[in-house]
């Protein structure tokens, strides 16, 4: 007979990108001291992410990336890119990171290139969309066709919970939320997290 899952815990994240520059295991070792257990890694530049993931996974955290979508270049070429970056490394999960203003896209045209984006996606990577409300809202006009794909929600409570989501696009809740801006952690550029586990403290 299966076990039943242990009942859901919030946890504790940071997300860093190319502009966090290179970081140390001393760095790493003082998120952990604050109870980071996940890295959320940008893949915009290959050499800094594949440091970055490197200090990450042997300091023992948990590893998800995030490819920040700019709508005027290629979804299949930028996915690809993605890819390679973190090829070798134990990721969790894939994050599309949809928050670009500038692209001139309708709604319409975004949801076909998220569509791409994610067939071109390598069957081994979980996927999720970051985002937030009043974007998804004004720039894909509140679609719903990705509610089956996990929420990272960007809403700055500064406090690490995931009360008092307003649904949209579909989602009736988010799996994480960034939860801060950027703020300095152990000497490093960070936006903090929380996010849903089944796993055991």
């Amino acid at each position: 007979m299966s076990q039943p899952h242990p009942k859901e815990r919030l946890a504790l994240a940071v997300d860093i990108s190319n502009w966090s520059g290179t970081i140390s295991p001393d760095a790493v070792a003082a998120w952990q001291a604050e109870g980071i257990e996940k890295v959320i890694v940008g893949t915009q530049n290959i050499h800094v992410a594949r440091q970055q993931m490197k200090v990450v996974v042997d300091a023992g955290l948990r590893l998800d990336v995030y490819v920040y979508l700019y709508g005027h270049l290629g979804a299949a070429a930028q996915m690809h890119d993605a890819m390679d970056t973190i090829t070798g490394f134990a990721v969790e999960r894939l994050w599309l990171d949809v928050e670009d203003e500038k692209s001139g896209k309708t709604p319409e045209q975004w949801v076909e290139f998220l569509r791409l984006a994610i067939k071109t996606v390598n069957l081994n990577y979980a996927l999720g969309i970051y985002t937030r409300a009043g974007y998804w809202r004004a720039y894909l006009g509140n679609n719903i066709s990705f509610r089956d794909l996990p929420l990272w929600n960007a809403w700055y409570m500064q406090t690490p919970n995931l009360d008092g989501f307003t649904p949209y696009g579909g989602w009736k809740r988010e799996l994480m939320r960034q939860y801060t801006n950027t703020q300095t952690m152990g000497g490093v550029s960070v936006c903090r997290d929380v996010y849903r586990t089944k796993e055991a403290a």
